[in-house]
């Protein structure tokens, strides 16, 4: 089915009883990329819409113009059928229109309330502008009793859980009775199953009281349960718009990545002839409790754990960035105690971290400048300290050409790049390095199902090479598909060792939870039994 034949009716569900928010003829250029072109779509009420893509689809920029973050080129907003202007977040605001974006933007010095309500005509102030706190908090606590959130308003905002402040941010769609959509870009990052599922029922409550819900995310299941239509993108174009019943996960999955999906090689080197590179023996730190393990030359461990486990400590511990208090980490055959990540990085550890976009990426720097920020001492001119441009150049233009870097050109500033593109940015970077041990925490998270498998291949292909990974991930399919081993992190300490072969996702959380017996020790037991 063509393009067009998807989109055939752009704007008629909304505008066939005037109704709803709808976007004509929307186009958006960055230099040479193009990010919309010619996008035509409408929004119900009542009704959710979960858009899917790659990184780069255009999902991004569309969610930036409904919120008045970003100004197309050309095209045009309908409100209830009557076009209107949405220069800056405040015009999109006062239509009735928010956004909780992936990295949620809240004042995390001022109070649940304070963030409920500032900024809307219900922000009450007396004489002099003095805020009426007895009435803020009466009518912050209404608000969030609408989506029966049990939140005090009082409480401040940089003390609440990210589950939380998602249900605030949500909540401020219901501060006026015009609300009208409520744009959520991959809410369930960071959350629990049960704080996802808490969420959902939010949404759906929205959904009942009238209003239009557009969902974005990349977990395909997420969005087959949760919408009522799915809308795709590519390069740009809506590719696909119909009801979700529609769409099974082989179609979305080639919608999204295109029939030339990249699949990870398998392991090249024979587990009898791996050699360990990394081996913790009752290593213990900041948030982690004496864990011994190894990871071996040729695979990629998966490290498994429920939120608050202590996952990301013992990778932070690992790459030098926190200091180990007891016992011993030998890479190779040297005994290592960093004191910092700079020791990590020279004793061939390189870390990429869970939140890209605040402790991994140099938002300022060119894409050029940015992809090679780890190899600067190979690019020295000569024996001087000053980095060759000339070697940069080349160095940079390998690496975007490698990993696939989609671009306008090495001039273009990182943060400019979308998620996924941004992701292999972080990457690429480590991976230029040479070292051997790679600790990767989240590495694709918030990334399209075709860009995860162009970073799985990258992290195979570099194992392959003769370097080891551990890769973190709270996605138990993804874990399961791309691990040689498995290792289970309950309360802060490495507990077991496991092998994913023919192992279900409940098995793999069932071995997450605390106090369960390890998978394979019941299983002997079982058949002694």
């Amino acid at each position: 089915m063509t393009p067009a034949e998807n989109a055939s009716d752009p704007a008629g569900r909304a505008n066939a009883s005037g109704r709803g928010i709808a976007v004509e003829g929307l186009n958006k250029r960055y230099a040479a990329v193009v990010a919309l072109a010619d996008v035509s779509l409408s929004f119900a009420p009542g009704e959710i819409t979960g858009i899917v893509g790659k990184n780069g689809a255009g999902k991004s920029t569309l969610i930036k113009v409904l919120s008045g973050a970003v100004r197309p080129d050309s095209g045009t907003v309908l409100v209830d059928g009557h076009p209107v202007s949405l220069g800056q977040p405040s015009d999109a605001l006062h239509r009735g229109i928010l956004t909780m974006h992936q990295q949620l933007e809240t004042f995390g010095g001022l109070t649940v309330a304070e963030n409920l309500l500032l900024g809307t005509p219900h922000f009450p102030r007396g004489p002099g502008g003095m805020v009426r706190w007895r009435t803020l908090w009466k009518r912050a606590e209404a608000v969030l009793e609408k989506l029966r959130v049990e939140i005090d308003p009082r409480a401040p905002m940089d003390g609440l859980s990210v589950a939380d402040r998602r249900m605030v941010t949500l909540a401020r769609a219901l501060v006026d009775d015009d609300g009208r959509m409520v744009i959520l870009d991959e809410p369930t990052e960071s959350l629990t199953a049960a704080e996802a599922d808490h969420l959902f029922e939010r949404m759906r409550e929205l959904r009942a009281r009238g209003i239009c819900v557009i969902y974005v995310s990349h977990r395909l299941e997420e969005i087959s349960a949760m919408s009522d239509r799915i809308v795709a993108m590519r390069d740009g174009e809506v590719i696909a718009d119909g009801a979700t019943a529609e769409f099974d996960r082989a179609r979305l999955v080639e919608l999204i990545a295109g029939p030339e999906e990249a699949k990870p090689s398998p392991a090249a080197i024979p587990a009898s002839q791996r050699q360990p590179l990394l081996v913790a023996e009752g290593l213990s730190g900041p948030g982690v409790a004496p864990s011994s393990f190894s990871l071996h030359e040729g695979e990629i461990v998966g490290l498994c754990g429920l939120a608050g486990s202590g996952r990301s400590a013992l990778a932070r511990l690992l790459a030098g960035a926190t200091r180990a208090e007891h016992g011993t980490l030998r890479i190779g055959e040297q005994e290592h105690s960093f004191g910092g990540p700079h020791d990590a990085i020279l004793a061939g550890v390189v870390f990429v971290p869970e939140d890209r976009r605040q402790q991994a990426l140099f938002p300022t720097f060119t894409l050029e400048e940015d992809v090679v920020a780890g190899s600067l001492e190979k690019l020295r001119w000569g024996r001087t300290p000053f980095v060759s441009r000339r070697a940069q150049k080349r160095a940079a233009t390998a690496a975007i050409a490698d990993f696939n870097i989609a671009a306008a050109g090495g001039e273009q500033l990182t943060q400019t790049l979308s998620g996924g593109n941004q992701q292999k940015v972080v990457l690429a970077r480590w991976l230029s390095t040479g070292g051997r041990v790679l600790v990767l925490d989240e590495p694709t998270q918030g990334i399209d199902v075709g860009t995860r498998a162009e970073i799985s291949a990258q992290v195979r292909s570099a194992v392959e090479g003769g370097g080891c990974a551990l890769w973190i991930s709270s996605d138990f399919e993804e874990i399961l598909t791309v691990s040689d081993r498995l290792l289970i992190m309950r309360e802060h300490q490495v507990v077991a060792e496991i092998s994913p072969k023919g192992l279900s996702q409940a098995e793999l959380l069932s071995a997450c939870l605390p106090d369960q017996p390890d998978p394979a020790a019941a299983e002997a037991a079982g058949a002694h039994g």
